[in-house]
């Protein structure tokens, strides 16, 4: 994998942006995996408990993150990409929707905003669910995460988060090492992941959903 994107993968430190409940439950994801890695809160006004702190924009946090996740409203995502990108991250989900799958003028204005403004990060989205990646133990993924870490195994690619939960959640035998999905695919698409991920000795199949 080229260094670039095992950072926003497989992060070491890793930023949650916006709305509380759906950064809990990435925070709560991260947890269930066993991350192992810094997790940085970053809210505008949520305020700090004795366990976690909460910083108020990107520009406050004490080191540039390899991954953040984006739950802020869809007009406030190119500026927060545009403070990534200034910080030196190694790139970002964007959960928000709102963006080009909406077929309007004001979607597709925005979602070239985020294109310009976030350079030449890598990013999954927007309009996107995000991944785990339980090869290295780590959950960019707004929901319940269940499974185990994986030595070896499939990556699962779908467009829908829908689908991938559903397939997350399955019983049967097959060893899930890593869990994709893209969204509008507006910069990293399933054919980037599938180039990526063909260099990764862990993976022994790819499953699509597309």
């Amino acid at each position: 994998m080229t260094a670039d994107i095992q950072r926003l993968i497989a992060p070491r430190s890793i930023a949650l942006i916006g709305a509380g409940a759906w950064t809990d439950a990435v925070a709560a994801g991260n947890l269930a995996v066993g991350y192992q890695g810094t997790l940085w809160r970053v809210h505008p006004t949520r305020p700090s408990t004795a366990t976690t702190t909460y910083y108020r924009s990107v520009a406050d946090l004490p080191g540039a993150p390899d991954a953040a996740f984006l739950a802020v409203p869809n007009h406030e995502a190119p500026a927060v990409a545009g403070a990534l990108a200034a910080r030196g991250c190694g790139g970002f989900v964007c959960f928000t929707a709102g963006f080009s799958e909406t077929g309007s003028e004001s979607g597709h204005r925005l979602t070239q905003d985020l294109l310009n403004r976030a350079g030449d990060l890598p990013f999954f989205g927007p309009n996107c669910y995000g991944f785990v990646n339980f090869f290295d133990r780590a959950a960019m993924l707004p929901d319940q995460v269940v499974g185990e870490t994986r030595d070896r195994g499939v990556a699962l690619i779908c467009q829908s988060g829908t689908i991938a939960l559903t397939l997350m959640f399955n019983d049967r035998s097959l060893p899930i090492g890593c869990l994709f999905t893209v969204g509008n695919q507006s910069r990293l698409a399933v054919e980037d992941l599938i180039e990526i991920l063909c260099d990764d000795p862990r993976v022994t199949a790819f499953g699509l959903y597309l």
